[in-house]
C-alpha cells in the first residue's frame, strides 16, 4: 500500500497549478496499473465491469492527458513514452502520483 501511495503522489498539484493545455509529464515512482477503462479492475466488486490491465507502469515518466473524478475515485488518462494510452485510477481521497522535474533526453516525446 505504501508503494502505491508513493507512486500516486503528484499529478493534481501540477494540474492545480494551472497547467492546462499541454499534457503534463509526471514520473511514476514504484508500480501502478495502466488499465483500459477509467475504473479499477474488479469494479464494482459485486459484478465487475469488463476491464483489462494494459501494462504495469514501473518507475517511468508518462504524459497526463486529463484527470477527472468518477464514481468516487480519481482517474488520470495517460500516455507512455511508447505511445500506449490508458488510465491510472487512484483512491477516493488522494493525489494520483508525484511529479518530478523532467531530466535527460525528451526527444522520445
Amino acid at each position: 500500500m505504501r508503494a502505491t501511495t508513493i507512486a500516486m503522489a503528484v499529478l493534481v498539484a501540477g494540474l492545480a497549478a494551472g497547467c492546462v493545455g499541454e499534457p503534463e509529464r509526471v514520473f511514476i515512482e514504484g508500480d501502478m496499473a495502466l488499465v483500459e477503462k477509467p475504473y479499477p479492475l474488479g469494479y464494482p466488486s459485486a459484478k465487475p465491469l469488463p476491464n483489462r490491465l494494459v501494462r504495469k507502469l514501473h518507475d517511468e515518466e508518462v504524459e497526463v492527458l486529463r484527470t477527472f473524478a468518477d464514481k468516487g475515485f480519481l482517474v488520470s488518462e495517460v500516455r507512455t513514452r511508447e505511445g500506449i494510452e490508458g488510465y491510472v485510477v487512484c483512491c477516493s481521497t488522494g493525489v494520483p502520483f508525484e511529479q518530478f522535474p523532467t531530466t535527460g533526453d525528451e526527444s522520445g516525446w
